[in-house]
């Protein structure tokens, strides 16, 4: 196999080995806790978007294949959410093809407004409603964002951003995405590693973000072609940034690239780590149930 994501630094062998461990039957394994555990629903979740970013880079998956993964992060994301939502309560939700009943009695760690745009941008590919109305059901007072330190974070702004974009104008679409600027700024202002990536990550992809809400075509496609030269750069470094295979597929990059798309824009760009079959919506997730 070729390394279709171009990466200089890339470990071939590392990359045998994530492959190997995370299939066969840790597959089975994860989706058997996650159905009778609500504790180990994020997990799932997780290990979801391991498995497609192996299975891309592998190049041997089928879109139905890859289609069914997404699936199973949808429901496990659904039922993270609505599990935090009613502690205590059994609820039932879909875990792969059974439908199951989980209690969740306490609450659990991945409960941040972080977590909510992490499951935003994954659903944003899958074109999944159930999910998204999840996640745009959290408010102040919710599991996610009850945290009085919830604010601090460069997300928290513009989450609410993007729940309530119907209802703004562009003006302050411009305000969210400079005070979310600001924070992320502040935060890591005495933080080396992440001096680097407020540059090389958060400020292309904020621009990103600029251009797909108040600019058009051209300038977004440009914007995205930057942002995905310099994700590139600083992941494929001999600091070893590159060994962590979170950081093999830009998902937030690939989820504004989608919803340009579904807004009638003609992405460009052409870039290993951004698969046109997701743009395309080839792996949408139309329902939660198999």
């Amino acid at each position: 196999m070729t390394n279709i994501i171009n990466f200089k630094n890339w470990d071939q062998e590392l990359f045998e080995e994530e492959y190997e461990d995370n299939f066969d039957d840790f597959e089975d394994d994860m989706i058997a806790m996650a159905q009778e555990d609500g504790s180990s629903l994020y997990d799932l979740y997780d290990s979801c978007k391991q498995w497609i970013i192996l299975k891309i880079i592998k190049n041997e998956a089928s879109h139905e294949e890859l289609t069914r993964y997404f699936r199973y992060a949808m429901q496990s994301l659904y039922g993270h959410i609505v599990t935090l939502e009613h502690l205590g309560e059994e609820q039932e939700i879909w875990v792969a093809d059974k439908k199951v009943h989980i209690k969740k009695e306490t609450s659990v760690s991945y409960k941040s407004v972080d977590t909510l745009i992490d499951f935003l941008n994954i659903t944003a590919i899958c074109r999944c409603k159930e999910a998204l109305e999840a996640i745009f059901r959290q408010d102040g007072t919710g599991p996610f964002l009850d945290n009085p330190n919830a604010v601090k974070s460069y997300y928290y702004d513009y989450y609410f951003l993007e729940r309530s974009l119907d209802k703004v104008d562009n003006a302050i679409i411009q305000r969210e995405l400079e005070i979310g600027n600001q924070k992320a700024e502040k935060f890591y202002k005495n933080d080396a590693e992440f001096k680097e990536w407020y540059p090389a990550i958060y400020i292309p992809l904020s621009e990103l973000k600029h251009e797909f809400f108040l600019g058009d075509e051209a300038s977004f496609n440009e914007k995205l072609q930057i942002a995905l030269n310099k994700n590139r750069s600083y992941y494929d470094d001999p600091k070893g940034r590159y060994a962590n295979l979170e950081n093999w597929i830009p998902w937030e990059l690939i989820a504004f690239a989608c919803r340009a798309y579904d807004k009638g824009w003609n992405i460009t760009v052409e870039d290993s780590r951004l698969p046109k079959f997701l743009i395309e919506g080839k792996c949408n997730v139309g329902s939660l149930a198999p």
